[in-house]
């Protein structure tokens, strides 16, 4: 590898950052969604080239393995590099995190390139010291931007899971916390839970297999294509989630399919005991069941909801750090970001500064390595568009989002259609025309909308609030926040 073709290698990777890319283009979007399975194979490869020249260090190896080892590396991380450059700019993912992400990938990139140049030359002997010294720098470049990565895709704490679980065991271990708490809600804080574990992967609001989504009471009632009735109350013998979950597992109908984790037999029977006592969405625990068996299993049950709620507590602490760096991001672009007091205190709410500043699309893209932390967005009078509803529609947890006097014409609603949570929407003063205001229709979590002096007319106003009877469809300005 001549010195000429690193550097021109080097070049091309220092330029990738200022790529001027079309966030729409299908085929930038096709390749940069590749990156997630490409990115695997520069961390192979520079994790097998350290273990050989290792090994080479004390028992010959064939030079041609290694140099093989070498390029190979080199291009998967050219691939990878820019895969990832691709799917940055679909509007995805955005902020300080993936920036540095990918600052450290090309910072591989261009120290892999020369220990490749470094190894594959005719006078390589000469300088191994100097290879290897940057085959360590790759080693930890490996490890940091495989760790922003992980970050991006699993959150900051996911290396923590395991630990504050153990913390959660011991905690409760001390306590007298897992027995019959009698304000539990059965559904809410019982069943739900466990529909979530086994159940929502394929049965959730964004991917309804068989048209059923299992996230939310009204819909797990409402069914499926299939119009076999889910829940029966009083009745599981007649309720498919009791029926299927009690199949063979070899059986073509068995719940949860496809060799996934069924249910076990206290979740089993606590199903079919909640059914048998009216399938109620608002009951509480009370005094609980009766009968030993369904007694026992209720326990259990009980004993991994507090274990749950312990974690919550140790979650919400770590989150609660992040205060000062979410009110440093917010002033930075040019917002508000503070805890949620109403809802859960896990979550923060976004508004806008007194005295307000320009806050545009490309600000709400870069709240996206946050996206599940917020529960509340007021963008009254920002200069944003429709785009930002897709960032905004990534947040799993947003309930409340007020757009009222925002340069939008409700095209980017589209984007909230099957989300779990949205309960709230203000588009008052905004020019949400007729056509738009009907994707309102398929916004199944929806509760109240406001469409003061925004271009829908009187008669659309009303036959939206006809049609959709869980729905308040109100011509009035509405809350700001």
């Amino acid at each position: 590898m001549r010195v000429i073709s690193s550097l021109l290698a080097s070049l091309f990777l220092l330029s990738i950052p200022s790529w001027s890319l079309d966030p729409a283009h299908y085929i930038s979007n096709f390749i940069g969604r590749f990156h997630p399975l490409l990115v695997h194979f520069p961390i192979v490869g520079v994790l097998a080239t350290v273990a050989l020249e290792w090994i080479n260090r004390k028992n010959k190896l064939p030079s041609s393995w290694i140099n093989i080892a070498y390029w190979t590396t080199l291009i998967s991380i050219l691939t990878s590099v820019v895969a990832g450059a691709l799917l940055m700019h679909t509007g995805d993912y955005g902020g300080a995190v993936i920036r540095k992400h990918q600052w450290l990938a090309i910072g591989l990139g261009i120290y892999w390139v020369w220990a490749t140049k470094l190894r594959t030359q005719s006078n390589a002997a000469q300088w191994q010291r100097s290879r290897l010294s940057l085959l360590a720098v790759c080693l930890v470049l490996t490890i940091s931007s495989g760790h922003l990565g992980g970050s991006l895709t699993h959150g900051n704490v996911f290396l923590q899971v395991p630990l504050q679980k153990r913390k959660a065991q011991k905690l409760l271990s001390q306590t007298d916390a897992a027995v019959h708490p009698a304000s539990l809600q059965v559904f809410g804080q019982i069943i739900l839970p466990i529909l979530s574990e086994k159940c929502n992967k394929c049965h959730n609001s964004s991917n309804p297999k068989g048209g059923l989504d299992m996230q939310r009471y009204s819909s797990l009632i409402r069914g499926g294509k299939s119009k076999a009735p889910i829940v029966v109350a009083g009745a599981p013998q007649r309720s498919e989630l009791s029926i299927r979950v009690h199949l063979p597992t070899n059986h073509e109908e068995f719940m949860p399919p496809d060799g996934r984790t069924p249910l076990t037999t206290a979740e089993r029977r606590i199903i079919d005991w909640w059914i048998e006592q009216g399938a109620s969405p608002q009951d509480t625990l009370g005094t609980g069941p009766t009968d030993s068996l369904t007694l026992k299993a209720m326990d259990a049950q009980l004993e991994r909801i507090m274990e749950r709620q312990m974690m919550t507590s140790l979650n919400r602490k770590e989150i609660r750090s992040m205060a000062p760096k979410m009110a440093k991001l917010g002033q930075d672009l040019g917002l508000k970001i503070e805890p949620d007091a109403v809802a859960d205190s896990l979550l923060y709410r976004i508004s806008m500064q007194i005295p307000t500043k320009v806050v545009t699309d490309d600000q709400i893209a870069r709240l996206m390595p946050h996206r599940h932390l917020f529960s509340k967005v007021s963008l009254v009078s920002a200069d944003i568009t429709d785009a930002a509803f897709f960032h905004l529609s990534q947040m799993p947890f947003l309930e409340e989002l007020m757009v009222a006097k925002c340069c939008i014409d409700g095209s980017g609603l589209k984007h909230f259609i099957g989300h779990p949570r949205l309960r709230v929407l203000n588009l008052s003063h905004t020019d949400v025309s007729d056509v738009h205001a009907l994707t309102l229709t398929r916004m199944e979590a929806l509760e109240r909308v406001f469409l003061f002096n925004a271009f829908v007319s009187k008669t659309t106003i009303s036959a939206l609030d006809q049609h959709l009877q869980a729905v308040d469809v109100l011509n009035i300005e509405g809350p700001f926040f």
